[in-house]
């Protein structure tokens, strides 16, 4: 497998959503290797076309960039089918797969599945187990009237490394504990990444067996501009629809005024949409979306790496084309100033 640039001893990934055909996927794909992105996940966050088999279809038009599963979830999918699947990917692509697991999008994909949303970071730890163990060789156990063993039918290549997407503490300290690296969602700002590595550090401790410093990846939307201002009033609404679940003090913590959020959901409860949008404050979506310029970017990055990230992965919420504008972007000014200089020692590190 190829070596990745160095971006300054910061590893920078993009994720999209998938919303248009395949040939869209691998045309990304190329584009992020050509870039020198380290990474392309692929979420599985929705109904959207099927995201390993979108990944396969991303290795197929490279050689060098990672594909990744960014996140699928033990709570839809069963462990024996995440690991055969995920073995089969990792043989197609030479190598070249991170496997990301976690709870997912409740609301909008387990719920509506008609399946339990309870005891989430214990399924997903049990989850991972299971999946680590199928990988290696190891049978499983599962009881229904009679126990019952299950392994795989073939031998994987290796265990990739394996990362679990996490914003609560518990599953952030349950990340810590087991996987190779974490997806931090949307804690880049304020205290975020101090509480967020906090916790990983804290599981990491707690941890039987002695294991490798993780990869904490800042998990974000991020957008470079020449029109910062444009870009935020753009991303009004999206904020508006963000405040309006969650817990406060985490919002809170990223750097969201309370009496922001608090306004926002005054005017959603009462149907008043556009009132909501209204009370969404520029620093209410800075808190939640990097955006800038592209050195505002390199030192918001270079920020990042200082207090505990050791990667990056820019996700897109925009069309196909405005994502590969945003990433040539980001691939041709921000990633050349970040292998300029190297940053301090991180926390943590």
């Amino acid at each position: 497998m190829t070596e990745q640039p160095d971006a300054g001893g910061l590893a920078v990934d993009f994720c999209f959503l998938p919303t248009g055909p395949v040939s869209e996927v691998a045309a990304l794909a190329a584009l992020g290797e050509q870039l020198g992105f380290r990474c392309m996940w692929i979420p599985d966050q929705g109904f959207y076309r099927d995201p390993f088999l979108l990944a396969g279809a991303a290795a197929a038009a490279t050689t060098s960039i990672e594909v990744g599963i960014g996140i699928t979830m033990p709570l839809t999918r069963h462990p024996v089918q995440i690991a055969r699947a995920a073995a089969t990917l990792d043989e197609m692509s030479g190598g070249r797969l991170r496997l990301g697991l976690g709870s997912g999008n409740i609301e909008h994909v387990v719920r509506p599945m008609g399946l339990p949303t309870r005891d989430t970071v214990r399924r997903v730890r049990e989850g991972l187990d299971d999946v680590t163990a199928l990988l290696r060789g190891e049978a499983i156990s599962y009881t229904d009237e009679t126990p019952r063993r299950v392994a795989l039918d073939f031998t994987a290549s290796r265990v990739m490394p394996i990362y679990v997407g996490a914003r609560g503490p518990k599953m952030l300290r349950m990340a810590g504990s087991r996987a190779d690296g974490v997806l931090v969602e949307s804690l880049f700002n304020g205290g975020g990444p101090e509480h967020a590595l906090e916790q990983i550090m804290g599981g990491r401790a707690e941890a039987e067996a002695t294991l490798a410093a993780p990869d904490v990846v800042a998990w974000q939307v991020v957008v470079a501009t020449d029109d910062p201002q444009q870009e935020i009033d753009a991303y009004r609404p999206w904020i508006a629809h963000i405040l309006q679940g969650g817990p406060v003090d985490a919002l809170t913590r990223v750097g969201v005024p309370e009496d922001t959020v608090l306004a926002v959901r005054a005017a959603g409860s009462d149907g008043r949409t556009d009132d909501a949008v209204a009370a969404v404050t520029d620093d209410a979506v800075r808190a939640l979306v990097m955006i800038g310029t592209s050195d505002e970017i390199v030192e918001r990055f270079r920020d990042l790496r200082r207090r505990g990230c050791t990667s990056v992965s820019v996700l897109n919420t925009k069309g196909v084309a405005e994502t590969a504008a945003n990433l040539t972007r980001i691939g041709t000014t921000v990633l050349p100033a970040l292998a300029a200089t190297r940053p301090t020692t991180p926390v943590g590190g």
